[in-house]
């Protein structure tokens, strides 16, 4: 056989070459159209029926199976196949199997298999995979390296919103997390991390990894708007990963992370600087030898402190006050008697409308300073908002308490009306007795019957 030619198919002699390399080893027939002009690239999630015709099994052995191309979930050459198919496409794919020696003379053989794309979508590389961030690559990047959270990169960008462009922008650097700093929205550093250096994608972005609920007066982004970029990844430096870092190394860098947390602070940039501290708290964590910050190394544990509290401080800052008070916990833990912290702690739980634990937080720092003026207008603060919480409350369940008893009050009136009257249901016992209509005596008396046969009282 020629390595030119590809067997015809036996039930379809009208083949389409769609191998890589145009000889034939790929082929395909198709049965239906499809719908539309998109179809799936490497990373798309697919939806696909597929059988072996060639093989001796029945039709049950067909099945329905999803998976992601690329990732060697099912032959390559039927993955190549695929990919040439719009959604609802139905083909028949030959693909020519490869020898089972080292003979070059051995005889080649092929499989056929029937295909249909039931459907497809871009990749999903959205952290808690929500579809908030998909990608579709157009040029696939070298290596299997990406880059990693710190890693400085080189990108060129294309924003554009309902087909219009908005960002275009050449040879971009900056380092993967900081890119509020540089106009790069959290959707697009977050998808860096799975680039390949080369690269070209474009990115499907939602609202809620782009401009959010506000939109963009910049760029003239409505509010909740989805929006794509088209990014190369033209080059990147990994930072060394925590885990291959000694402890000298890894405090060094925990002190370089706290600065720059400072200087994104002093800037407004409240997010960034959150996730400066957070990398340095992760750095400082764990030692090598297992201790935790927690348990030794003054260098570290200020670092780490330090670190602690000034999340507590941008946490308080961007109401995530629950982060707030872990923080400020863990700050206590380390230095149970250092007044700044018992302050913030204070700040944290007046926020969170806990005054009894806010009061006894400025009171500590008073213990600890007693000249502490910001902590005496604290207390006095924190005490009038315990006495107006609790003015509230008693009114609330006052209330409450009314209402119970109210209710209860119905209720027992509701029940006394099911219980049978006696005396008003002793004329119709005595009824059938009787049998003649109640005297004017009974008329005037419902409560009393007159069981004689006048129906007088001189005749009981």
């Amino acid at each position: 056989m020629e390595t030119n030619q590809f067997p015809k198919s036996r039930l379809f002699p009208d083949l389409i070459d769609i191998s890589p390399e145009r000889n034939g080893k790929i082929c395909k027939k198709i049965i239906k159209e499809g719908e539309g002009n998109g179809r799936p690239t490497w990373g798309c999630e697919v939806e696909i029926f597929i059988r072996n015709v060639s093989s001796t099994s029945s039709d049950e052995d067909g099945k329905v199976t999803k998976f992601n191309l690329g990732k060697g979930k099912i032959i390559k050459a039927c993955e190549i196949g695929i990919s040439t198919m719009k959604k609802g496409e139905k083909a028949i794919l030959i693909c020519e199997d490869q020898p089972t020696n080292d003979n070059s003379s051995a005889t080649t053989t092929s499989s056929e298999f029937q295909v249909e794309l039931i459907n497809w979508q871009h990749e999903d590389i959205s952290p808690k995979k929500d579809g908030g961030i998909r990608r579709n690559i157009l040029s696939p990047g070298e290596g299997s390296e990406t880059p990693n959270d710190g890693a400085e990169v080189e990108i060129s960008l294309i924003g554009k919103f309902q087909d219009k462009v908005f960002d275009q922008r050449s040879n971009v650097s900056y380092c993967i997390g900081e890119g509020m700093e540089y106009d790069i929205i959290k959707g697009i550093d977050l998808a860096l991390l799975k680039f390949k250096k080369g690269e070209t994608s474009k990115l499907f972005i939602k609202p809620q990894y782009a401009f959010g609920k506000e939109g963009s007066e910049k760029h003239q982004i409505p509010p909740d708007s989805e929006i794509q970029y088209e990014i190369t990844l033209l080059r990147f430096n990994r930072v060394k990963d925590i885990w291959l870092m000694n402890d000298d190394e890894k405090i060094k860098e925990a002190k370089l992370l706290k600065i720059r947390g400072n200087v994104y602070f002093q800037l407004g940039k409240i997010p960034v600087a959150i996730k400066m501290y957070n990398r340095v708290v992760q750095m400082l964590k764990l030692f090598e030898d297992g201790r935790y910050i927690m348990e030794g190394d003054p260098e570290s544990e200020s670092t780490f402190f330090s670190a602690h509290m000034n999340l507590c401080l941008c946490y308080l800052k961007s109401e995530k006050y629950s982060e707030a008070k872990h923080s400020a916990n863990v700050a206590l833990k380390l230095r149970p008697d250092d007044e700044k912290a018992h302050f913030r702690a204070g700040k944290v739980y007046f926020a969170l409308g806990e005054y009894f634990s806010a009061l006894n937080e400025f009171k500590e720092c008073l213990r600890i300073n007693p000249n502490n003026n910001a902590a005496k207008t604290e207390i006095t603060l924190s005490s009038n908002a315990l006495k107006e919480h609790t003015k509230q409350e008693r009114k609330i369940y006052g209330q409450m308490f009314d209402r119970f008893a109210e209710e209860d009050t119905q209720r027992e009136k509701s029940e006394l009306k099911k219980i049978t009257n006696v005396m008003s249901s002793v004329g119709e016992w005595g009824a059938e007795d009787r049998e003649r209509e109640p005297s004017e005596f009974e008329k005037e008396n419902p409560d009393i019957i007159l069981l004689n046969k006048t129906g007088e009282f001189k005749d009981m």
